[in-house]
């Protein structure tokens, strides 16, 4: 039976998935058992047990006398909005230097191309201990904060930027979610042309309707210095801050190489010759007017466009 090359790889990698699971098996139920001879508890009761994390700065509302549970979903939540920063920050960036990276002026295309290679081949926790130690010895106080454009001031104190907070209406809100999602459906839904029109009509209303009674209202608040620190505004710590940086840094050489790539694509197609064989030329020329052809097939051009 197992000289057969089929049968005999079968074995081979069944034996080797046992060996695999009795080992997890073994690990399993030593842990457990030496967590039970300890009087340990094993399970998820201790998520809605009181946390006592201490957690610097969160967009959620939290204390350490909070859950486990409640714990681990702010730090999602810090983790979407650092992801949408850096997202953004790192998309812009990276077309910019991208597209320097093509430049014809040396120095701008070189220094480019040092932003990449170092934003590659540095791994990004050494990056971000890097920056993290340079934060304190590089960045002014809170009084000489660097101010960069938009409203935003960079100093020993951390980030800080402008913000807006918003006030609507939940009933406007959720018809206009209604509406929206309904002329979704009716709009990529097969139907009858004039049923579809008027469902849409009607969504259109009520999306309108909702706009109206939701009352957006958008205040910005812009950071302003006062005292020894600032107030207003979104404010990142230096620990924030330095994870916001280090990760757009990284993240910029890769789109940055991306786009460059996707330039060089595109202008890559160039003319290309093909000769063709008088003989072959002659030869289908004969053979058109053999076949009763009015025109003969046209073999005279040599260049075609790839």
């Amino acid at each position: 039976m197992l000289t057969n090359t089929k049968t005999r790889a079968i074995v081979i990698q069944s034996v080797l998935l046992a060996l695999v699971v009795a080992v997890i098996a073994l690990l399993v139920a030593t842990t457990i058992g030496n967590l039970r001879a300890r009087g340990m508890p094993i399970g998820f009761d201790f998520l809605s047990t009181s946390s006592k994390l201490v957690i610097s700065e969160s967009f959620l509302s939290y204390d350490s006398s909070q859950s486990y549970y409640w714990a681990i979903l702010v730090g999602i939540v810090n983790t979407l909005f650092i992801s949408f920063l850096v997202i953004f920050f790192s998309t812009v960036l990276g077309l910019v230097v991208g597209l320097a990276r093509l430049s014809s002026n040396p120095l701008v295309a070189a220094t480019s191309k040092v932003w990449v290679e170092i934003a590659r081949n540095f791994p990004p926790l050494v990056l971000l201990i890097f920056l993290y130690s340079l934060w304190w010895k590089v960045l002014p106080t809170a009084g000489e904060a660097l101010a960069l454009p938009m409203g935003v001031f960079l100093s020993m104190r951390g980030l800080n930027m402008p913000s807006a907070t918003m006030d609507f209406n939940a009933a406007g809100v959720t018809l206009m979610a209604i509406a929206a999602i309904i002329g979704a459906w009716r709009l990529f839904k097969p139907d009858v042309v004039r049923w579809r029109r008027g469902s849409l009509a009607l969504c259109g209303a009520l999306f309108i309707l909702g706009w109206w009674l939701a009352k957006f209202q958008v205040t910005p608040e812009l950071p302003r210095f006062a005292g020894s620190n600032f107030e207003g505004g979104l404010e990142l710590t230096p620990e924030l801050t330095t994870i916001l940086l280090g990760l757009t840094i990284y993240t910029t050489g890769f789109v940055a190489e991306i786009t460059a790539g996707g330039s060089h694509a595109l202008h890559r197609h160039t003319p290309v010759n093909i000769t063709i064989n008088p003989v072959a030329a002659k030869a289908s020329q004969a053979l058109s007017r053999a076949a009763g052809l009015e025109s003969p097939i046209p073999m005279s051009s040599n260049r075609c466009r790839m």
